[in-house]
């Protein structure tokens, strides 16, 4: 949350691929007190690719934007790295 805070200017979407664990709930809960952090939910699992393509796709048609990036919730590619980039 800190990073969304200290970042106005960007908007998030989370995609969960078809968890069928909490992710949706968690998701649901984190990004609805936020007007910049939105989540999609998969009917199954997709798997990585389809997953951040899906959600790529969603992102380009909700926001008008001229960029879209994506982190994995691994943050493999520190969070940081999102904001050097743009």
């Amino acid at each position: 949350m800190a990073f969304v805070q200290s970042y106005p200017q960007y908007r998030f979407l989370f995609v969960n691929d078809g968890s069928t664990d909490h992710t949706a709930a968690l998701l649901e809960r984190i990004c609805g007190a936020s007007d910049r952090m939105h989540w999609m939910s998969l009917t199954q699992n997709s798997g990585k690719a389809a997953a951040v393509r899906k959600g790529l796709l969603e992102a380009v048609a909700r926001y008008a934007s001229p960029y879209v990036a994506f982190l994995d919730a691994d943050l493999a590619i520190p969070k940081d790295e999102l904001h050097r980039l743009c």
